[in-house]
């Protein structure tokens, strides 16, 4: 098998549970032992064995994945940390915006499923803390894995297939969170198109992994910081 068609594979095994969990988390929410079980066999194992399998494998490696100290193809710290500090000021906003105008625009949430990951969090506490810093972290670091340095690499260096990318990448994400009703679709796909191309342009992964870890944080804290667009 080719290293691309792997790399497929690999991507496919885990994103799929991703496409499919809106029909079943609304059913195993109610039994909180199941419920956590998949979510670590998903969110945690899935992704630990796919990175280890691909590394082991020589399918891909860590610097091919955005998985370095190099922000446009070079070592630079300084650098590297202004473009997280970028990330986590413009994800958020992108995001927010984007879900306030499909609100505005649409009125009723269609697709919208009886689920959302702020019923598993608990009352204020350390608990709550704790779980609002793993479905973040989680999210930040499983999905910019999967769709951006994983996908990204997938692809050639040339223009178009750099725009194939940003708009399969996009698409892929909002396709996930289909459960979110066609708020969440258009949120997602707005917020993975600016995401995608902000990962083509550093060609590291830490500033999307941080910026996506802020834009969950802050929407489960009901903090939304946006620009009203429409």
């Amino acid at each position: 098998m080719s290293i691309s068609k792997s790399k497929i594979l690999l991507l496919f095994t885990g994103l799929l549970p991703f496409l499919i969990n809106g029909f079943y988390n609304p059913t195993i929410v109610k039994i909180p032992t199941l419920y956590w079980f998949i979510e670590i066999l998903t969110w945690v194992a899935f992704p630990i064995w796919i990175y280890w399998y691909g590394i082991k494998k020589q399918i891909f490696s860590r610097n091919i994945v955005g998985i370095n100290l190099k922000i446009f193809n070079k070592r630079n710290l300084p650098l590297l940390f202004l473009f997280s500090i970028i990330a986590i000021l413009t994800f958020p906003i992108v995001y927010n915006s984007s879900f306030i105008y499909a609100q505005n625009h649409y009125p009723i949430n269609y697709l919208k499923v009886n689920f959302s990951y702020s019923q598993i969090l608990p009352g204020r506490g350390i608990k709550y803390f704790f779980i609002l810093l793993y479905f973040s972290a989680t999210a930040g670091i499983v999905e910019e894995f999967y769709l951006k340095g994983l996908l990204r690499s997938i692809f050639k260096n040339t223009f178009f297939s750099i725009l194939a990318f940003v708009i399969i990448s996009a698409t892929i994400f909002s396709s996930l969170h289909w459960e979110g009703g066609v708020w969440g679709l258009f949120a997602t796909f707005i917020f993975g198109i600016f995401s995608a191309t902000f990962y083509a342009t550093t060609k590291n992964l830490w500033p999307n992994v941080i910026g996506h870890f802020a834009t969950d944080y802050l929407w489960f804290t009901e903090v939304k910081f946006f620009i009203p667009i429409g």
